[in-house]
């Protein structure tokens, strides 16, 4: 009986030896680590990497074309080269540009050698407009060019940028050029943005300009001034003068400042008619005196502010002028 029972148990253990061994080899076996591989998840920084220092270029800018300047809008075309430097000859130069404030229609590469590379580019602009001394104001044309990868450090090649002799503005004088670089921080993201900037500076010939917004205005009123000799008895054509003298003016002033935008302040043109409103306004206002005193029958002060109308009033408007085209106010 002894023997039965341990024959038993030993058969047991053999097939509990035997299911364990056929467990064990069925199960595979775990990799073992590689020797390349990485330590920490792929794309992770490792905090000891140092930035890659930022390229240095040097930019020039040759405007040879300049587009319509559109007062209204604030804008303007103009075409130029670009001309990129870069001073790390061991990569090649393949630098993304693009305009501050404006779009760049077209561009192509016209040059391209070890480290250099110059494009022929073509943009609309937005221009900065100041009309306060309209129409004998300045404008500032800028062309701002910037890096769009932020990664390099933009310098001004002043051999490579200026402004063709050739180059017109219809309407304009072409008084100078000046080419910067600049650098334009924004505090809410803690970056900044190296700019290099082309400005042209043009302005309106005077004489042509006077001629054409002041002069009318002068002989609007000479004309009203003529009246100021007209006798008293024929006080109703004096009055005629004035009143027309005033309509035209603000008819001249409407289509003189048509073309311009909306501003909040006055230019040179408003200043000079709001002033000869002022002065056709005292024509008219001694004209209706004297016909008041001559329906009065005062002959004596009738006389009296005819005589000293012809004096002061002419006065008064050489004075007011001078005041208004020397920026007194």
């Amino acid at each position: 009986m002894k023997k039965r029972l341990l024959l038993s148990l030993g058969l047991l253990l053999i097939a509990f030896g035997m299911l364990s061994s056929y467990r064990a080899l069925a199960q595979p076996d775990a990799p073992a680590p590689s020797a390349h591989a990485p330590d920490a998840e792929p794309g992770a920084k490792s905090k000891g990497h140092a930035k890659a220092a930022p390229q240095k270029i040097r930019v020039g800018i040759l405007l040879i074309n300049l587009g319509k300047l559109d007062l209204g809008a604030g804008t303007f075309s103009a075409e130029f080269y670009a001309a990129f430097t870069c001073e790390d000859k061991t990569h090649d130069c393949n630098p993304d540009f693009d305009i501050l404030d404006g779009k760049i229609t077209s561009k192509e590469v016209v040059d391209e050698d070890s480290g250099t590379k110059t494009f022929r580019v073509k943009a609309e602009l937005q221009a900065d407009i100041d009309l306060a001394e309209f129409p004998f104001d300045h404008q500032e044309l800028s062309i701002d060019l910037i890096d769009r990868t932020g990664e390099a450090l933009l310098d001004v090649d002043k051999k490579e940028s200026g402004v063709d002799q050739d180059v017109k503005l219809a309407g304009w004088l072409i008084d100078g050029f000046e080419v910067k670089a600049r650098t334009h921080k924004y505090a809410e993201v803690n970056e900044e943005l190296h700019i290099v900037s082309l400005d042209v500076t043009v302005s309106r010939a005077r004489f042509p300009a006077f001629m054409k917004q002041f002069f009318p205005v002068l002989i609007i009123m000479l004309i009203s001034l003529f009246g100021l000799f007209i006798a008293p008895k024929q006080i109703a054509n004096r009055i005629a003068l004035s009143t027309a003298g005033l309509l035209s003016a603000v008819m001249f002033h409407l289509s003189s400042t048509s073309a311009l935008p909306p501003i909040s302040y006055l230019t040179r043109v408003d200043r000079v008619l709001f002033t000869t409103y002022g002065l056709l306004l005292i024509c008219a206002t001694s004209a209706v005196l004297l016909a008041r005193f001559d329906d009065l029958k005062q002959d004596k002060a009738t006389a009296a502010l005819h005589k000293y109308s012809m004096r002061i009033v002419p006065v008064i408007v050489v004075v007011a002028y001078a005041l208004v085209f020397l920026r007194v106010f």
